[in-house]
């Protein structure tokens, strides 16, 4: 065989190699624990990574397959007290719900920032883990969802990764309205959630994949829910309180945030829950991981 022919044999390959691995979405799909979606500030035009190190911060493990109680007060229905979550363009009924009503809501998402402002059900389309040639799996449900991601299903394409980060925002925080009740205790006494948030230590925040996490800036936004700037040399962020409630059964009460994040200068984005705790360290956020 020439010397030529030999050449063009091996770009032939390597090329249909490259195109293989491009419409696979490269080798590593194996984890989508992580929400790494975007949402009304961090949405589908560029790319979606998951916002924290391995060993960054401390972790609370969310179980996104339980059955949700019956649509009782309180988390057990021991109590007549309500708990209200807030996270705008999310709940099907306004921006605020009390844990009742999340309870008994629709167990499907609804994209509310269509560009005509009509709610439309959200539909995804997730991908196996490891076997590339299993068929796309269309989920509807917070159930067929759940079972999906328990296994490592996940989003391909970045659209595919959009629609994800909806089912984990609405199906996540019905989740988490079933773990949510009155606390007994409050740590927080009046103490500002914006000075809280600017003593969280700098390997409680979300960072690029690449870079060391740093200690944003922290800057009051006007409106309710209430809502801050989080801006660092990497990240631009935005976080929402949703509710105050005892959501890790510790007696304790913690402030449930959502944060919605793009890096700098760049595309790639990421959102996330995660729950505001006051220790006698100053403020701390335990990252929430939907299993």
């Amino acid at each position: 065989m020439r010397k030529e022919a030999v050449i063009i044999l091996a770009m032939g390959l390597v090329a249909t190699i490259g195109l293989r691995v491009a419409l696979q979405g490269g080798t590593d799909r194996a984890d989508h624990r992580t929400p790494r979606g975007g949402d009304a500030e961090a949405r589908e035009e560029g790319g979606v990574f998951s916002p924290y190190k391995e060993n960054g911060g401390e972790i609370f493990v969310v179980d996104l397959k339980a059955d949700l109680p019956a649509a009782k007060a309180g988390a057990v229905g021991e109590t007549e007290v309500e708990v209200t979550l807030c996270l705008p363009d999310t709940l099907p009924g306004g921006a605020c719900a009390s844990r009742s009503s999340l309870l008994s809501s629709p167990p499907e998402p609804t994209d509310m920032l269509t560009a005509d402002g009509q709610r439309r059900p959200v539909t995804a389309s997730l991908v196996h883990p490891t076997d590339y040639e299993a068929p796309v799996r269309m989920v509807r449900t917070c159930e067929q969802f759940a079972e999906l991601w328990a296994e490592g299903w996940g989003g391909l394409t970045t659209a595919d990764r959009a629609d994800e980060a909806r089912f984990l925002r609405y199906c996540g925080l019905r989740r988490l309205a079933a773990l949510a009740q009155p606390a007994e205790r409050s740590r927080f006494d009046g103490t500002p959630l914006g000075a809280l948030l600017e003593d969280v230590p700098e390997a409680d925040w979300p960072t690029l994949p690449d870079e060391r996490a740093m200690r944003p800036a922290i800057t009051a936004l006007e409106g309710t829910p209430p809502r801050w700037s989080a801006q660092s040399a990497a990240l631009d962020m935005r976080i929402t309180d949703i509710g105050h409630a005892d959501f890790d059964d510790d007696g304790d009460g913690e402030h449930l945030l959502f944060l919605a994040g793009r890096m700098r200068g760049g595309t790639l984005g990421f959102s996330t829950f995660a729950l505001l705790e006051n220790t006698a360290d100053g403020g701390r956020l335990r990252r929430i991981d939907f299993r």
